[in-house]
């Protein structure tokens, strides 16, 4: 199935292309987080158990 959409090409393109940028930015800042979050818990329960 190919879309045919003549001058409005290069604006629906660029969207697809902003949009994936933009979802792959949030997933690497979530896991970014989330190891950032571990090894925060991780140091607090070692302090805890000393």
């Amino acid at each position: 199935m190919t879309l045919e959409l003549g001058k409005y090409t290069s604006f629906v393109l660029s969207a697809y292309v902003i949009t994936i940028v933009l979802l792959a930015l949030l997933i690497i800042y979530v896991l970014w987080r989330n190891a950032k979050s571990k090894a925060l818990l991780q140091d607090a329960e070692l302090h805890k158990d000393a």
